[in-house]
């Protein structure tokens, strides 16, 4: 027995017909006929009651679950095995994706769908310090990043293309403000970016939320005014916890600001922004002409999971 007798005998148990069958295995009815009588005899059991019209026999239903089980995991251990082959054994250097639950969500299953399909490849993950996305690619720190922008998609990613960052929308997350329960603003029912001119803004000063910062700053500009932002040395999300937030706000995603450690501040209040406009983009980057051979591969798992 081979396995062309088992597809032969697959495909003919979809028509109960050898002249259906055989035309769709592209070879002649007595070919077909002569392979199916050599299986039976192989096997030592009929297959298929020939008296019209044609069915599988008892044995014959069950042989072909088998038969379909085994014809399944041949192929797929043939594509895992060819792709073991050709592929290079290399690594990558992936952001740590922490910045937005979301992404972080997002990236697990690439990583167990390289661990699954390229397990000659190391994954790791890095956290940016003291350097911005862009710097982090330009340099080589890290092979993929997580990048946020206000503003038309197309556009951003236009200009990321002109300073050779290729750029992949992952999805929108909106703005929401986490403040003191007496804040001012905390009794709006509706809250607007306009209303939030001249309340300083608490940012980490950490060079990765430089990104963070102009997203703000564009966010402001176009309701028209800039915003008040002070820096605070709280490279981590507890440092967040650590804030003097007594006349201040942070401005973050509500993926965010979902955080366990948010919402257990219960003299804090998130209000999210009201403005239709009101949302920012988050992409994965990469260096364009990276010669890592893993990228495009991460990259292309990457962009299916969007």
């Amino acid at each position: 027995m081979n396995l062309r007798m088992l597809e032969e005998f697959v495909e003919f148990s979809k028509a109960l017909n050898f002249s259906t069958a055989a035309k769709l295995l592209h070879m002649s009815q007595s070919s077909l006929s002569k392979h199916m009588s050599e299986l039976e005899r192989t096997i030592g059991f009929t297959l298929v009651s020939r008296d019209a019209p044609m069915t599988l026999t008892p044995a014959g239903k069950l042989f072909l679950e088998s038969a379909e089980d085994i014809l399944f995991r041949y192929n797929e251990t043939l594509a895992a095995c060819r792709r073991l082959q050709h592929q290079r054994q290399g690594r990558i250097t992936v952001h740590d994706p922490l910045i937005d639950s979301t992404i972080g969500n997002q990236a697990i299953s690439v990583f167990m769908h390289f661990s699954e399909h390229y397990p000659d490849v190391e994954v790791n993950l890095h956290t940016i310090r003291n350097q911005t996305v862009s710097e982090a690619l330009d340099d080589g720190t890290v092979d993929i990043g997580y990048y946020m922008a206000y503003g038309d998609v197309e556009a951003i990613i236009e200009e990321r293309a002109a300073r050779g960052i290729v750029a992949v929308p992952l999805r929108q997350r909106r703005f929401s403000v986490w403040m003191k329960k007496d804040h001012p603003m905390a009794a709006k029912d509706h809250l607007y970016v306009a209303d939030l001119e001249g309340s300083p803004f608490l940012i980490p000063a950490d060079r990765l939320f430089d990104d963070w910062r102009i997203v703000l700053e564009k966010l402001c500009m176009d309701h028209g005014f800039f915003p008040r932002v002070n820096l605070k040395v709280t490279p981590t999300i507890n440092g967040y916890f650590a804030l003097n937030t007594k006349n201040g706000v942070v401005i973050l995603s509500e993926a965010f600001l979902q955080d366990p450690r948010f919402l257990m501040r219960e003299d804090m209040v998130v209000r999210e922004l009201s403005d239709e406009d009101c949302a920012y983009t988050l992409f994965f980057v990469f260096k364009e002409g990276n010669p890592n051979p893993i990228v495009p591969l991460f990259a292309e798992c990457l962009e299916s999971t969007v």
